[in-house]
């Protein structure tokens, strides 16, 4: 199920939700500040996996062949 889901849907998702519960913080009467406040604390967990993946080694032979490895003992 999860190999079928782009990473631009999970984007896409997080951010509709997250508009959501800002919306809704400000119909609740909630002041601007703290609704911006909500979107920043929202939208940090996404740049910060941003710089992660950008900045991450490549994985290496044994790692990769590790993984295979661990994939046909499942079966």
């Amino acid at each position: 199920m999860f190999r079928t889901i782009s990473p631009l849907w999970l984007v896409v998702g997080w951010l509709l939700v997250l508009s959501a519960l800002v919306a809704a913080s400000v119909a609740d009467g909630a002041r601007i500040s703290t609704s911006l406040l909500l979107f920043v604390l929202g939208i940090s967990p996404m740049v910060v996996m941003g710089f992660v993946a950008n900045n991450a080694a490549p994985p290496t032979v044994a790692e990769i062949l590790f993984r295979a490895q661990t994939r046909d003992r499942e079966r």
